[in-house]
């Protein structure tokens, strides 16, 4: 995926007053804004699991990994099993962050 140069900067003002809305009555052009993702947990799965909640706390990536798994996964019509296998080859510097050095092992274990 690239990014499509649209001729406009982000009006935010009318993306969310106008574009956003369903009875949007004079659309125009604007780039979207940039959205952030979140992940949410609960403070008893912290509690329950501080291994899986500190992996979620840890895990990040751009958005140009995002556009070129998500393109990666068109050209190849792959679906989200094979992209996470590919996503674990393909951003190793990536996932190790996220990872304690034993875990990141059996992972790059499993990968062979």
């Amino acid at each position: 995926m690239v990014e499509v140069d649209l001729g406009a900067d982000v009006d935010l003002e009318h993306y969310k007053q106008c574009i956003t809305q369903a009875d949007c009555q004079s659309p125009k052009v604007t780039a979207f804004p940039v959205s952030p993702v979140h992940s949410l947990t609960t403070a008893s799965f912290a509690e329950q699991a501080p291994a899986a909640f500190n992996y979620i706390n840890r895990r990040e990536y751009d958005n140009q990994v995002m556009s070129d798994m998500l393109a990666w996964m068109d050209t190849y019509q792959a679906d989200g099993e094979i992209a996470a296998d590919e996503f674990l080859r393909r951003y190793r510097t990536e996932w190790h962050q996220w990872v304690d050095e034993k875990t990141a092992q059996r992972i790059e274990d499993a990968l062979q």
